[in-house]
């Protein structure tokens, strides 16, 4: 999503590297159903719903037109924090219903999933993403599709309980069951925490996006 960003960094994660294969993580928004299993030491799938990844807290995936709202929210949060660190970031309000069209068509056509993750009950942050088919421009190797972190954010108030890591988590694992030769995202340059976060993630900045903005 373009979000009239400053400087935004690509980074991309080989997943060649050995990521723990979960059974439970099944997740479909389409209907479908996961068996409940235990992964000793990791979580428990408790329901046909629900992921719990630790005593307090859950993650799931969410269903857009039920829960529309609770994402507004988050993504309303979102900006302002990204407006923060550069302020041509657009105001939510501006482009919220052409971000939901996005978000549908990536969710219908891109096998897209929106994970929120919940801390005693409370909606704590959420992770949205989608596979993407590489096309003629793109010069890298490897064969299957790529996997684009589009956004993900935790509220401040849970941001020191690894929430987003547990989020990370377990949208990587939802995505085993597909050839993916590479996962990518965008950050912005002055977000030194997620940069750092994800380069202990096995990520690389790759390229360096520079904006010239006309008007």
């Amino acid at each position: 999503m373009n979000t009239n960003g400053a400087g935004r960094i690509v980074l991309y994660k080989d997943v060649t590297e050995n990521i723990v294969a979960i059974d439970c993580l099944s997740l479909e928004t389409k209907g479908e159903h996961f068996a409940n299993k235990t992964v000793p030491g990791m979580f428990t799938c408790k329901s046909k719903t629900e992921i719990i990844m630790d005593d307090k807290v859950k993650i799931r995936p969410l269903d857009l037109k039920k829960e529309w709202e609770v994402l507004d929210k988050l993504l309303w949060d979102l900006h302002k924090s990204e407006k923060e660190m550069n302020p041509r970031t657009a105001n939510w309000p501006v482009i919220r219903d052409r971000y939901f069209e996005y978000l549908d068509d990536c969710i219908k056509d891109n096998e897209g999933v929106v994970l929120v993750a919940e801390v005693d009950g409370k909606v704590a942050g959420f992770i949205f993403g989608y596979l993407d088919e590489p096309d003629g421009s793109d010069f890298g190797g490897g064969n299957g599709d790529d996997l684009y972190v589009s956004d993900g954010f935790v509220k401040p108030e849970f941001e020191n309980m690894n929430v987003y890591g547990m989020l990370n988590e377990a949208f990587e694992n939802h995505f085993k069951k597909f050839a993916v030769r590479r996962i990518y995202r965008y950050t912005l340059v002055e977000n030194e925490n997620m940069n750092k976060w994800l380069k202990n993630q096995g990520y690389d900045p790759i390229r360096i996006v520079y904006e010239k903005w006309l008007r």
